[in-house]
């Protein structure tokens, strides 16, 4: 089952429309249009800390799972994003509120030196890890490299259309998995600048 408030539902029912056991849902996921108790596993990735307040997505999410279900979530982390704090939150916080043309066309402004940097320096250091060290978030852009253009773009795009983003710092993690009564199993730094993690009831 997939839940989103947005219009984005009818494109992913479309794209999933043969398959039998996928059923598409709209509502907001801190009031969730799903029966408590129900759900084995809930996934949430790059979704929680676009909440006004994160906890209670994490709390209505854990609400759903059965005894012993498992959630599993990813969210940006405080640590290793210093940089986007300082420049990109700044920027969000304006380009968030204009036409969806114009932050595009921004996005694109974006995407273009980010893209050449891909191809032209980050793509040979995949095989020259002298190269691959000197360079700055090479975890993360890394593994961007294989991605297609478009792609880059809806990344640059998201980070600049969200009205709201939150940097989650490790002890926060571990507290709204704690506070939703869920058993912290793992919390990994993934790529230096997010926390992938999951949890039991």
């Amino acid at each position: 089952m997939g839940l989103d408030l947005g219009e984005a539902v009818e494109a992913a029912a479309r794209n999933t429309e043969g398959l039998e056991a996928v059923h598409v849902v709209q509502g907001d996921l801190t009031r969730p249009p799903i029966r408590p108790g129900t759900m084995d596993i809930v996934y949430s990735v790059g979704v929680l800390h676009h909440l006004p307040r994160p906890a209670d997505g994490f709390r209505a999410l854990a609400k759903l799972l059965v005894p012993g279900g498992m959630l599993v979530a990813w969210c940006y982390a405080r640590e290793g994003n210093g940089w986007v704090l300082a420049l990109v939150d700044p920027a969000r916080r304006v380009t968030s509120r204009l036409p969806l043309r114009v932050v595009s066309s921004l996005a694109a402004a974006v995407t273009l030196p980010l893209w050449a940097a891909l191809r032209a320096l980050y793509a040979p250091a995949l095989t020259r890890p002298t190269l691959r060290r000197l360079l700055p978030y090479e975890s993360y852009l890394s593994d961007l490299v294989p991605f297609p253009f478009r792609e880059v773009h809806s990344i640059a795009f998201d980070q600049l259309l969200a009205p709201v983003a939150h940097y989650m710092p490790r002890g926060e993690i571990e507290r709204c998995f704690a506070e939703s009564g869920l058993r912290l199993a793992s919390l990994r730094w993934h790529h230096a600048n997010s926390w992938a993690a999951h949890g039991y009831l």
